[in-house]
């Protein structure tokens, strides 16, 4: 396993996430009063086309990190974990939040598998790499904003986007402290 290789791949999939955010944010200031979650940027007519680059360059780096782990048995639970974010977030970008009919529906369960997946890996690098009170702090954090984002899932106004950059937030922070500890915890 290359863990040089691992830590770059998971660093360029965060950069293309919140480089994605920051340029959706700017281009369509009103996402974040519209109550539509990050899925707003993916049918808003200025921010389509970054939106599904940033998603499917975040996947390709994730897809990487795969990649570099190979067949190294103590983190085949993380390897599993980003199998699951690559095809949760490219169905997120496939599938348009839009209406109420069944490609919406899909988009949603694809929400769920990328943020339910995210907190359990948080919790797996929490315990395994850096279990501290400041990550379970974080953690918390976490869990704030999904329980944000769960309860504006639905309302015409509310802090959907806001709950989910929120988790997304400690969720970069928590894979990138674990990070900083894997290479002297993983054996080759």
């Amino acid at each position: 396993m290359k863990v040089s290789s691992l830590k770059r791949s998971i660093t360029y999939s965060q950069i293309c996430f919140w480089l994605t955010m920051a340029l959706c944010v700017a281009l369509a200031p009103d996402s974040l009063s519209a109550n539509s979650g990050i899925s707003y940027f993916g049918h808003h007519i200025l921010t389509i086309i970054p939106f599904e680059v940033g998603v499917f360059a975040t996947a390709y780096f994730l897809l990487g990190a795969t990649k570099a782990i190979g067949a190294n048995q103590q983190l085949r639970f993380l390897v599993w974990c980003l199998w699951l974010m690559i095809v949760g977030v490219i169905g997120i970008a496939i599938m348009p939040a839009i209406g109420d009919g069944l490609l919406d529906h899909l988009h949603r369960l694809f929400g769920i598998l990328t943020f339910v997946t995210q907190l359990v890996l948080s919790a797996w690098l929490i315990v395994n790499f850096r279990n501290n009170v400041t990550s379970w702090l974080i953690y918390c954090l976490q869990i704030l904003g999904g329980i944000i984002a769960l309860i504006y899932l639905q309302p015409v106004k509310g802090f959907s986007i806001e709950g989910q950059l929120l988790f997304q937030l400690a969720f970069s922070v928590i894979m990138g402290r674990a990070l900083l500890r894997m290479a002297d915890n993983i054996t080759a």
